[in-house]
């Protein structure tokens, strides 16, 4: 098992792969997947051509990729991790057709795991041996010396190819081989072997039984639910193993079959395959009609989850006896019914009676989302019953003891509403509504879309989503401190013993958002960069006046102070030469007026418009970011 940062390093790899060219999508080849015989719990296919293909059409992904092309950053990483030069570690992972990753398994620490990962390039070039060349962590024993072992790279062999292991004690730590046109990297030499032996699978020989994958797809994801099930309870302690068995039987993980995932450049789709004989077949059993709560969420509705079954007493039989499992677990049994009790105690209402026996589809919403707290103060529950006398009788049950208020409801329009300080509930037709009455603009904002009939979400969704029967949407943008990707949308079905979820994005906006917080880190860094470079300079300028006992009349008499680091002198966030006050040339000490206040070196002016400001370096050493108008006022450039 590896012991290094291993899937830091296969994050940089991605980053290079992703960032080299690639002119199209992947030709139609051998299938990837072959290269492990065997299940495994996790296997993920990239095609870069089809990133490239996606950003033709959608220019932020294009300008996206842009920005991530120079991938220094990521070959830096890598290079230093095995001890290889940058410019090779880019050569080694440009012109990649395709990329293949599986997770052969995993124990109980998270670094604890075993990996394969695949890249198959466009060309027959090897890459291995610049790798070798030059390496900075190898460390061969003298020629006298043959007790001594190399130590940051060993090479072994299979098959007569060779394997490499760089970057740890005696080259342990990430293990690399290449064979027709294919660079494999593991984390340990035995994956390779696999690799080495199903490269080129013999003719007439058997293969496992593949899933189509949807065409277009830039990442197409397996996972094998029954092996991944096995390889994690195998990885617990007998301790939390017993309480996830519990909670494995709640889920009914068993009856999970193959799942896929497939990833294009406007939908993700997500598919499961359940065992009919399974208990979740009964439970996820679709209504024959779509939600009519659809209907009732805002066009502009930030959070929002529709459930729709054809038999929630499936639903409640489930949770009610995986509960009692639970309790058994626990080693409480006696208390198997206090979910239903605890319900019926906080809230006034009988699960089986007032809930599962006259509901038909439920949900939660929260319309306004721009901060975490919104969702306590703007949510609302739905709930779409069968008959709404009963739901009647069920809110005025609710409202006497959960809200300890009156029974008796005002009318607002065609809806019956109930109000406290301990919340807010209300009936129109056989829609209810449930909600805090502090911020409040869930529940009211969500019976104005109704009486008013302007909401379209339940004709927009069903058409996006054909067959599904369960919706949701989600604005995710107070995660990502306001900047806007776009509502995600998804729907939900079961048909053909398959849960399918497919969720839809705005990969437009997504990638705007990605550019500009990769623009911004990248800014943050030469902008880290100019501060050290400016203390440099100025250390520079005390080391000649030091000497000399006056300060300097331009750069050039500060370079040998410098070590002859003429890029010192360059703005790493502009491009252009730093400015020299020349107002200080050759001034002796005591003549400068404060050092703390008199200017040695600043951004180029013209510049500094273009980012808001620039860098000033004072004559003791302080470096200063000052935005556009006080960068004038400081250097009065003439």
């Amino acid at each position: 098992m590896q012991t290094m940062n291993f899937g830091k390093l296969l994050e940089m790899i991605l980053i290079l792969v992703l960032g080299g060219q690639q002119p199209k999508p992947a030709a139609p080849g051998p299938d990837m997947r072959l290269h492990v015989k065997h299940d495994v719990p996790l296997y993920v296919e990239i095609d870069p051509g089809a990133l490239v293909a996606a950003g033709t059409t959608v220019p932020e992904l294009k300008k996206a990729m842009a920005v991530a092309a120079s991938r220094d950053g990521a070959a830096a990483y890598v290079a230093e991790t095995i001890g290889a030069k940058p410019a090779a570690v880019k050569e080694a992972f440009t012109g990649v057709r395709r990329v293949g990753f599986w997770l052969l398994g995993w124990g109980e620490d998270d670094d604890n795991f075993r990996a394969l990962l695949v890249i198959e390039r466009s060309d027959m070039k090897t890459v291995i041996p610049p790798l070798v060349t030059g390496n900075t962590k190898i460390v061969r024993p003298a020629p006298n010396d043959p007790r001594r072992r190399q130590e940051g790279h060993m090479e072994l062999s299979y098959n007569d190819i060779p394997i490499h292991g760089f970057g740890g004690r005696r080259g342990s730590a990430i293990w690399v081989t290449e064979h027709l046109g294919k660079v494999a990297i593991a984390t340990d030499p035995l994956a390779l072997h696999s690799f080495i032996l199903n490269a080129k699978p013999a003719p007439g020989a058997a293969t496992r039984k593949l899933q189509p994958r949807k065409p277009g797809a830039i990442v197409w994801a397996e996972v094998n639910a029954p092996t991944a099930l096995n390889q994690f309870l195998m990885s617990l302690g007998r301790h939390d193993m017993r309480e996830m068995l519990s909670i494995t039987t709640f889920f009914d993980f068993p009856s999970w079959e193959q799942a896929s995932l497939a990833l294009t450049k406007d939908r993700l789709t997500v598919r499961i395959g359940i065992d009919p004989a399974g208990k979740l077949n009964s439970v996820l059993a679709p209504p024959s009609r779509r939600p009519a709560l659809l209907a009732a969420l805002p066009d502009d509705c930030d959070l929002a989850l529709i459930v729709s079954l054809k038999d929630p007493n499936a639903l409640w039989t489930h949770i009610r006896s995986g509960y009692a499992e639970l309790m058994k677990v626990a080693g409480r049994p006696e208390r198997k019914d206090d979910l239903q009790r605890e319900f019926q105690e906080e809230l006034g209402l009988d699960i089986q009676k007032d809930i599962v026996d006259n509901i038909v589809a439920g949900g939660v919403a929260v319309p306004v989302l721009k901060r975490e707290r919104d969702i306590e103060r703007n949510f609302a529950f739905l709930a779409q019953a069968k008959d709404s006398a009963r739901a009647e009788v069920s809110l005025r049950k609710f409202v006497a003891r959960a809200m300890r208020g009156s029974a008796t409801p005002m009318t607002v329009g065609n809806a019956k509403v109930w109000a406290n300080d301990e919340g807010k509930a209300a009936l129109v037709g056989k829609l209810a509504v449930l909600g805090p009455t502090e911020g409040g603009s869930g529940v009211d904002r969500i019976l104005k879309a109704v009486t008013a009939k302007s909401s379209e979400m339940g004709a927009i969704l069903p058409k996006r989503f054909p067959g599904a029967t369960s919706f949701g949407m989600f604005n995710p943008s107070f995660l990502l401190k306001g900047k806007d990707v776009g509502r995600l949308a998804g729907g939900l079905s079961f048909q053909s013993n398959t849960l399918k979820l497919e969720v839809d994005y705005n990969l437009a906006k997504i990638a705007a958002a990605f550019t500009e917080t990769v623009e911004a880190a990248i800014l943050r860094g030469k902008k880290t960069q100019a501060v050290n470079n400016l203390r440099l300079v100025a250390k520079a300028a005390q080391g000649y006046l030091s000497d000399y006992a006056k300060y300097p009349d331009t750069f050039a008499h500060m370079l040998k102070y410098a070590a002859n680091d003429k890029s010192l002198f360059v703005s790493p966030v502009t491009g252009k030469p730093y400015v020299f006050n020349k107002k200080i040339a050759g001034m002796q000490v005591g003549t400068v007026p404060s050092r703390r206040t008199t200017v040695l070196a600043y951004e180029e002016p013209t510049a500094v418009s273009l980012y808001g400001g620039g860098h000033v370096v004072y004559l003791d050493g302080n470096v200063q970011w000052l935005d556009t108008a006080r960068f004038k006022a400081t250097v009065r450039p003439k």
